[in-house]
């Protein structure tokens, strides 16, 4: 039987007007903290072939420049995360 939730029956569950926060954990990320009581961080994921170092250099400073404050990256497999991490540290 295919039933469809009324607005009524959303709002008997939750209260937009008296939204109250699901307390968290904090999570340090490098230098950054989120969760617990700090404030939202913005943080995004490139959408560039990690392989392509220059791309996705040229992404990650868009987006810095847009206001983020956390990039995440994907790999294919452990050597593209080497290859990846030798290219962005030098080691």
């Amino acid at each position: 039987m295919d039933r469809s939730i009324t607005f009524e029956e959303i709002n008997s569950y939750m209260d937009f007007f008296n939204y109250k926060r699901r307390p968290t954990v904090d999570v340090h990320i490098g230098n950054i903290t989120m969760g617990g009581n700090y404030p939202v961080i913005v943080q995004t994921m490139t959408n560039t072939n990690t392989l392509d170092t220059e791309a996705s250099v040229a992404q990650c400073e868009r987006i810095v420049a847009a206001g983020a404050d956390l990039i995440r990256f994907t790999t294919q497999g452990g050597c593209a995360k080497q290859i990846i991490f030798v290219r962005f540290t030098g080691s």
